[in-house]
């Protein structure tokens, strides 16, 4: 009886908070969730960028038009900058922060062990105090010491003796 608790214990600590239990699997599983959301905003972006490297591949206005932006020119023509105007700037891609693994919390091997331990003692302990509440030794000697017929003097104070019939 006190080893099956103890067992159930270490089963039921285990699948709960172990290295491979419910707990362990939803942190996991919530970091796998931020991991594909932050995968799409990236492959959206590299979409995007792809197609803008398509275009200026193909596209020889595109090409003037980026040119421009970084304030270059052709041979021939002068560039004339005018202070305090604001201007579109270069974009800004957003990548997004920086994806760290987290550790995840369970509990230890040893500890789910020892919790089983703990549990087979506790239970062995209550179950043999249970059958000494039960059956008191010092009575029962006593209570069959009388009935024989026998005298035992330390039957009665408890300390267990061999019982011998008179002769």
């Amino acid at each position: 009886m006190a080893a099956c608790a103890g067992t159930l214990v270490y089963v039921i600590v285990s699948l709960l908070g172990g290295k491979d239990g419910v707990f362990a699997t939803r942190q996991l599983e919530a970091q796998k969730q931020l991991i594909v959301s932050h995968t799409a905003e990236v492959q959206a972006l590299n979409d995007e960028l792809t197609l803008e490297n398509e275009i200026l591949y193909r596209d020889a206005a595109a090409i003037m038009a980026e040119a421009r932006k970084l304030d270059l020119i052709q041979d021939g023509e002068k560039l004339v900058k005018i202070n305090g105007l604001k201007g579109d700037g270069l974009p800004v891609y957003n990548t997004g922060s920086v994806m760290v693994r987290q550790d995840i919390f369970y509990l230890p091997e040893w500890v789910c062990k020892l919790l089983g331990v703990l549990v087979f003692v506790l239970v062995l302990l209550i179950l043999v105090l249970k059958d000494f509440a039960r059956f008191p030794a010092s009575a029962k000697s006593a209570n069959r010491a009388k009935k024989e017929g026998v005298y035992t003097p330390a039957a009665a104070s408890g300390v267990p003796i061999y019982d011998m019939r008179k002769v």
